[in-house]
């Protein structure tokens, strides 16, 4: 089974939205119901998210069913085995029909702004949860580790070889798909670039240099098979002795990879050893533990370094291996009456009411605020959150990757310079007086059942 593809997904939930969804049908309480998915708090390492994963999301709702296997599955579990007949009946026929509002993909948000807004019947609302919530969740945190990665590396490239240290197979290719959007120059991963059309680039391994009985002649064999993207490591023994005799084969080298020791002095000498055999133009890739702060280290220091391979920094970077999100009912609408809804608890109650996000640029087009308002409102700035599913079915024309990736560069080109990367409070959105009279009244509404 394709963990990537969509239509095996329904199960991809968790057993509290199953149980919850039958309870609500069988309890003929099925009204329409808006969500919204956002990031509630952002730690002290993030100012800004790389909002991704939303054309993955699409293609679940477009397709997700239950199949007969799946059904079956859930009809046996023990919770299941007084619901009603006609719940499997609805699910067995169930695809979503519901309305999505989202943010463009490789927007930059922050913390409590909802990037994705779900309207359909309760029931369906609450089964797609879950799912959008973790590949929107790890998709963003994919994208903003790469985006300041490749802030740090300030403009040299940067590219995904994350495989091996990624949380399996499937998260890599997603992985591989977010870093690219966020302004990777590609992968090593091949399925990405088969099923995701990322570019791919090749690095070679020690082993295959320890396999001959020489680096010459492993230098040798490898140009004979590829002549014309001849990619070779300096480091398995003596970089800089590798780098001269490299020099002295005369091959035409298209880029040699360091990854271990003092990175930014073995690039010098190296650097040194192929500009004198006549090498000018072969690049140097570093590769190894590299994260931010090794490669923005590098870079001031000017080794002379044109690009990076970055793995296990890249997936979930060691400060950051995981997104809190919030999937929050905002919302009921019962025959034509809308009534806002909000969860207590010890952080205050939450922001209740179908809201849209205004983003005002400063003079220069860099961000000066963001305002959340109430849905319907009209404020300074462009509204953020656009038509992207209507009644299950795509609402807008798909971009390609490409397209994806060339919005990011622009949008993220919106920060303040060294905000992506700064640590500390992001910006705060502002919340509009409508919005916040909103929450008063509700509160106000619930009596003592919540707490103000």
């Amino acid at each position: 089974m394709d963990a990537l593809d969509p239509r095996n997904a329904a199960l991809t939930t968790e057993l509290a939205a199953l149980t919850a969804a039958a309870a609500a049908f069988c309890a003929k309480r099925n009204p329409i119901a808006t969500f919204e998915l956002s990031f509630p708090s952002l730690p002290h390492s993030r100012c800004w998210l790389v909002a991704c994963g939303f054309d993955q999301a699409y293609d679940y709702l477009r397709s997700v069913r239950f199949d007969t296997a799946d059904l079956h599955w859930v009809k046996n579990l023990y919770a299941f085995m007084h619901t009603d007949a006609s719940f499997w009946e609805w699910l067995g026929d169930w695809h979503f029909s519901g309305d999505v509002w989202a943010v463009p993909e490789g927007t930059p948000i922050t913390a409590g702004e909802p990037l994705v807004r779900v309207r359909a019947p309760l029931a369906e609302a609450l089964l797609v949860g879950p799912y959008l919530r973790a590949i929107i969740g790890f998709e963003t945190l994919a994208a903003t580790s790469m985006a300041r990665l490749v802030a740090a590396a300030e403009g040299k490239l940067v590219i995904d070889v994350g495989l091996a240290g990624a949380q399996g197979p499937a998260a890599a290719v997603l992985a591989a798909r977010a870093a690219y959007i966020a302004g990777a120059a590609g992968t090593s991963l091949a399925e990405a670039g088969r099923s995701l059309a990322v570019p791919v680039y090749t690095t070679l391994s020690h082993a295959y240099i320890q396999g001959f009985a020489s680096e010459d002649e492993a230098f040798r064999a490898y140009a004979a098979t590829f002549p014309n993207n001849l990619v070779l490591p300096l480091d398995t023994y003596d970089a800089p002795a590798a780098a001269r005799r490299l020099a002295a084969l005369g091959l035409p080298v298209k880029y040699v990879s360091l990854a271990g020791g003092d990175l930014g002095q073995l690039a010098r000498e190296c650097r040194a050893a192929l500009d004198k055999g006549g090498l000018t133009k072969t690049r140097i890739l570093a590769a190894g533990d590299l994260d931010e702060e090794t490669i923005a280290a590098l870079v001031r220091a000017g080794a002379p370094i044109d690009l990076f391979a970055v793995g296990a920094a890249r997936n979930a970077s060691r400060d950051l291996p995981a997104l809190d999100t919030a999937y929050e009912l905002v919302e009921i609408e019962e025959s034509g009456i809308k009534s806002p809804r909000f969860r207590g608890g010890d952080g205050g109650p939450t922001w209740p009411g179908v809201k849209q996000v205004f983003r005002l640029f400063a003079k220069g087009g860099k961000i000066d605020h963001d305002t959340i308002a109430v849905d319907g409102e009209t404020l300074p700035g462009s509204a953020m959150l656009h038509p992207a599913v209507k009644q299950g079915e795509l609402a807008f024309d798909r971009p390609g990757i490409e397209t994806i990736r060339a919005y990011a560069k622009r949008a993220l080109a919106t920060l303040a310079p060294g905000a992506l990367r700064a640590t500390g409070p992001g910006l705060e959105p502002r919340r509009s007086g409508a919005l916040v009279e909103l929450r008063e009244r509700a509160v106000a509404g619930a009596g003592a059942e919540v707490a103000p």
